[in-house]
Parts: C-alpha cells; structure tokens; sequence
C-alpha cells in the first residue's frame, strides 16, 4: 500500500491539524504566564493551568456529541468559537482592560472548543480517509508529539521577542488553518454518509 505521506490530500490534511497543535503548544505555556503577568499572582496562573483539563471533563460529553451529529457538524463551529474567543482575548489584551475573570472564562471556552475539535477530527479520520485510517492516525500522532515538543520551546524563544500579544494572534492563526484546509480541501463526513464529502476545491 501506497504510503500516507504521498496522499496530497493527507498532507494538506495534516499541514492545518500540525498548525493548530502549534498554536495549542505556544498557548499552554502563553496563557498561564500571561495570567502571570497580568496579575503577579501565581494562583491565578495555576487556575488557568487548570482549564486544560476541560477537555478531559467534557469528554464523554464529546463523543457523544460526534456520535449524534457528526464531525462535520461540530469541527467548523468549533473553530469558528476559537477564532472568536482567542481573538477577544487578543484584542483585550491589546486595550490592556483583560479582568481576570474575562481571562478565565476565553480561556475555559477555548479550551472545550479546542477539545470538541480533537474529538470530532479523530472520529473522522475513518471516513475521511477510508481504509487508510490507521495510517493517518500514526502519521498524525507523530507530528503531535514532535509539535508538542517543539511548541513550547519555540513560545521561549519568541515570548522575550515579541511578547504576548503578537503570540495571541499567532494562536489565533492556528484556529484559522485547519478551517481554511476544511473550505479549500478537506471536508469532514456527516453522519448519513460513509464517504467524505469533498468541497468545490478538493485536494484528491
């Protein structure tokens, strides 16, 4: 079997689900010294360590939720939360009028969106690329591993550079990825239908 790594479709696939995990990795070490910085309170930084756990919380809630509607139903409004609860906190940040208590609250909604979008996206896989799903899901769990390594590494190097909002809206830009691979290439199935949808511009 051809390997996964020569599906054009594949690789655009992974190039906007390694960007979002990029942004995920910059944002767990940000937000929290962000949280820091703001309010010089390490307990504050500890809570929003804390709301990465959300995701566990509601995941049953997940699955049944992709098991219901589908994936399709649920990756593109995820995203579009994310796209618009990180660049709140962006915009907020850059008006320097973030009340903690508005920090706590994007930050918990971006990360049970964040959450919602892994579950459905791994659901998907099956479908999306049929008969190739255990090849997809290896491939992708090594470029999450590599990206959650490196993440939080290239956040070191940058935070001192630029500071926090411009690795805000970096974080936004990783929402906006893989919901522009879903427009342009990727499609994701609905629960009527056991083949992938393809959209106007699919990659094959």
């Amino acid at each position: 079997m051809e390997s996964i790594w020569r599906s054009r479709r594949f690789i655009w696939f992974a190039t906007g689900n390694t960007g979002n995990n990029i942004g995920d990795a910059l944002y767990a070490v940000v937000l929290p010294l962000f949280v820091y910085h703001v309010t010089h309170e390490l307990g504050a930084m500890s809570v929003m360590t804390m709301l990465a756990m959300l995701p566990l919380i509601f995941a049953p809630v997940t699955g049944i939720s992709v098991d219901r509607w589908g994936p399709g139903r649920l990756i593109g409004p995820a995203l579009g939360v994310q796209i618009v609860a990180g660049s709140l906190m962006a915009v907020l940040a850059m008006e320097h009028s973030l009340p903690i208590g508005a920090l706590y609250a994007l930050g918990g909604i971006l990360e049970v969106a964040g959450g919602i979008y892994r579950g459905s996206w791994m659901a998907s896989l099956p479908q999306v690329f049929p008969g190739r799903a255990p090849q997809a899901r290896a491939a992708l769990g090594i470029l999450y591993v590599a990206t959650t390594l490196i993440g939080p590494f290239v956040a070191g190097l940058l935070l001192p550079q630029i500071g926090y909002v411009p690795l805000l809206w970096v974080n936004v830009a990783s929402f906006v990825l893989p919901l522009l691979v879903m427009i342009t290439g990727v499609s994701y199935p609905s629960p009527v239908s056991n083949t992938p949808s393809r959209s106007l511009f699919c990659v094959p």
